[in-house]
This record gives C-alpha cells, structure tokens and sequence, in this order.
C-alpha cells in the first residue's frame, strides 16, 4: 500500500486510503473526477491476481477504476517479515472486462436446521 500511495503522489493524484472502508484501497482525483484504485501485491509475476467479489463489482461499475500492481516481490520470514524488490505496473484505466476473470472457490454456507441436528 505504501509503495502505491508514493507512486499516486508523485503523479499528483492525492490519495486518499479508503481500504478499510470501501472496496477500493484509494480515492484519487485525476482532471478534477474521482479515480478509484485497487491494490494489488503479489511474489508472483503478475499476471493473475486475486480480487474479491466486492472488487470485481466495484470495477465493473465504476469505469473510473485504476489497478496499482506491485509484483515480483520477495518476501523473507522471520519474526518481522521484510519485504524486498518488486516491479510495480500501473493500469489507468482499467478497463476489467479486457482481462480474463476466473472463479477459484466458492463460500458455502451451512443452513440453518444443520445446526439443530447436533
């Protein structure tokens, strides 16, 4: 998050962190309009990512989306865990239906009278 917030000030787009409470991780302005950014970081080499439900949605409606991707990073264990090298990609805008989304799993959700079996 904090290697996407440099790189969003930097470009002048004043971010503000909207992860906690939204389904976006920053609320930018770009020309005067709301940009809204996901962030993504990833050991892998980008080119799949993980999104949530929230943020899939969020992305389709809001055509004002852009996609921060920090990936290639190297993650080294310990009692505090460091983070090290990483490539950054950014899409501005991101247009999600030019990707390929694929489902990976599903939440079951046990009903109810299961519970009174027991």
């Amino acid at each position: 998050m904090k290697w996407a917030e440099r790189h969003l000030s930097r470009e002048g787009l004043q971010p503000v962190d909207k992860h906690k409470t939204e389904s976006f991780d920053f609320l930018c302005s770009f020309g005067g309009k709301d940009l809204f950014v996901e962030v993504k970081g990833t050991q892998s080499d980008g080119t799949c990512i993980s999104l949530t439900p929230n943020e899939v949605t969020h992305a389709k409606e809001n055509q004002n989306s852009a996609l921060f991707i920090v990936y290639d990073l190297q993650v080294k264990d310990g009692q505090l865990p460091k983070v090290a090298g990483g490539k950054e990609l950014f899409l501005m805008p991101w247009d999600i239906n030019a990707g390929k989304l694929e489902a990976r799993g599903y939440a079951f959700t046990v009903p109810a009278h299961a519970f009174t079996m027991l």
